[in-house]
């Protein structure tokens, strides 16, 4: 339950502190008084957006703090998966907003993200502002309700886990569908660029030696007479190198026998005649190797010509990219070959995942459609307390595709007179019944939810007299199982309540201020009473104020 509000520096408010008890609370005062102002702080707690606009003048920011106590809620698993220090008796939420436009959120006086603040105060208070009437025509909120009272959070959670996996298969069966249409677009010209560099039976170094061959055969008659040239000046009879080292090799050899120091230059003699006949045959062998093969010539150059056409075609330097390239089109053509095999499986996951949503979709509308006879019921019951006897509502359920609350439309037909057909509540409902019809919904889900604190803002507009009384009413005996809180201009409400405060103006230094006090009975008797007649009270406003405070005694 909310314990205390503390408020700085906010539009008129200077400094607020207010102590809240449990049960019944009202709020009164005059017509701009500022209880708007009040509202507007406390949505801040809530997350709500707010503009700097809002910050007293002649200050750089407000501040508004809430303090909860907690210790009944459940929420222990809240604050230990976001890491936030647990103290149930005393939650401090506080939010600061600065001229600049930043504004900052903390828990237990930790900082927090706005959605983390939202997330934890959804589970402490709903204000109910008279804009919220206009919420009762719309399809989402009315199928809230159903869900609400038949208390489907577990399953529609575990519904929403569903349908969104299965938005996920199917987007991305989609998405392969569309990249495995394209990929086909593009299969035949991929599979004809892989089968021509296929066809050409690629090689690694094959262009390096292609060329070298090329020069070799390009150079392969003058390569021919220089080597046979050499061969002769080494090896011709009579005349050649090999033949004069021979007659050198063979003198010194016959000298040596007389002349020993002649040993070392024989023993080198020999030596070159050996190296130069190695030579001779190496050389030989080289041009008998080298061949003038115009044959040869042409075959190579075709073969050059077909590989330097493929990588012009292509745009790639060599040979190596024309094979890299071949490896990457296969690769594609592989993915493309594998894509039939791939929506397979992917149609099954989604198929699979449509089957668990819709299983759950379906025992949505069943629980949805099992309730909604009870609360047609309890609605009208609460709608003739509260003064529309011949009050008829139906809950229209209809099947729609599924979506990320199920596949129920919902519609609230509503009627004040029995002979009437029913119709769209905001069709037909006027300001004063939606406001009766608003606070029997609020009733009834306040039955079945766990939600501490509920604060109405003139939930009561457009009623008066007995209706108002009947309000009462059913607000008090919501407060019996929580904490209400009641904004109201009508005295008969204000009369049922165990704890009373009143929203006031005050002048300070040519300003205007507003102002909170909790009222003594003396001070809340004045204030009923001119509740009932104005700011000239009469002794009769003061009789009646006094029975309409012993009534509800």
């Amino acid at each position: 339950m909310l314990q205390k509000l503390h408020i700085e520096h906010y539009a008129l408010i200077d400094k607020l502190d207010v102590s809240f008890k449990n049960g019944f609370t009202v709020i009164t005062g005059e017509t701009g008084a500022g209880k708007s102002i009040l509202l507007g702080a406390l949505s801040l707690i809530l997350g709500q957006r707010a503009e700097s606009r809002v910050i007293k003048e002649g200050f750089e920011k407000c501040v508004v703090e809430a303090e909860f106590d907690i210790h009944a809620y459940g929420l222990e698993t809240f604050f230990e998966q976001n890491d936030l220090e647990y103290i149930q008796e005393s939650c401090l939420i506080r939010r600061e907003l600065f001229r600049s436009g930043k504004s900052r959120a903390f828990i237990n006086d930790s900082p927090v993200s706005l959605a983390m603040l939202k997330d934890l105060t959804a589970q402490l208070i709903d204000i109910h502002s008279q804009h919220q009437n206009l919420l009762l025509g719309n399809d989402v909120y009315q199928l809230n309700i159903l869900d609400s009272v038949a208390k489907n959070e577990a399953l529609l959670n575990e519904y929403r886990t569903a349908y969104l996996h299965f938005r996920e298969r199917l987007s991305a069966l989609k998405k392969l569908e569309d990249t495995a249409r394209k990929a086909r677009e593009e299969e035949d010209y991929l599979r004809f660029q892989f089968n021509q560099i296929d066809e050409a039976r690629l090689k690694e170094g094959e262009q390096e030696e292609l060329e070298a061959e090329m020069d070799l055969l390009t150079h392969a008659e003058e390569i021919k007479l220089g080597l046979g040239r050499i061969f002769q000046l080494l090896d011709e009879e009579g005349h050649g190198i090999n033949t004069l080292l021979h007659l050198a090799m063979n003198q010194a050899e016959s000298l040596q026998k007389v002349y020993s120091r002649l040993q070392e230059s024989c023993e080198r003699i020999h030596s070159s005649y050996l190296d130069m006949k190695d030579l001779s045959g190496e050389l030989e062998a080289l041009l008998n190797d080298v061949e003038v093969n115009p044959e040869r010539m042409e075959q190579v150059n075709d073969r050059m010509n077909q590989l330097y056409s493929l990588q012009q075609k292509h745009r790639v330097r060599n040979t190596q990219g024309l094979i890299d390239l071949k490896e990457d089109l296969s690769e594609k053509l592989s993915v493309i070959d594998s894509f039939e095999n791939q929506l397979t499986d992917l149609k099954n996951e989604m198929n699979d995942a449509e089957s668990l949503a819709q299983n759950l979709a379906d025992k949505l509308t069943a629980s949805r459609s099992f309730i909604r006879g009870s609360i047609e019921e309890r609605l009208v019951r609460l709608l003739k307390e509260v003064g529309i006897p011949k009050a008829v509502l139906q809950i229209e359920q209809k099947r729609k595709p599924m979506e990320s609350d199920g596949q129920d439309q919902i519609n609230f037909l509503f009627s004040a007179n029995k002979n009437t057909t029913p119709q769209s509540i905001n069709q037909i409902a006027s300001g004063g019944e939606i406001s009766r019809i608003m606070l029997s919904i609020k009733s009834l889900i306040a039955e079945f939810s766990s939600l501490p604190t509920l604060l109405f803002d003139e939930i009561d507009a457009g009623v008066s007299g007995e209706i108002a009384d009947k309000m009462g009413q059913i607000m008090k005996g919501i407060a019996g199982k929580r904490q209400v809180i009641c904004i109201t201009h009508l005295p008969q409400i204000a009369a049922k309540g165990e704890d009373h405060f009143k929203v006031y103006k005050t002048e300070q230094n040519d300003s205007s201020m507003t102002a909170v006090k909790r009222l003594r009975e003396d001070e809340r008797l004045l204030e009923i009473a001119q509740m009932l007649s104005g700011a000239n009270v009469s002794k009769a406003a003061v009789s009646n104020a006094q029975a309409l405070l012993l009534e509800n005694q």
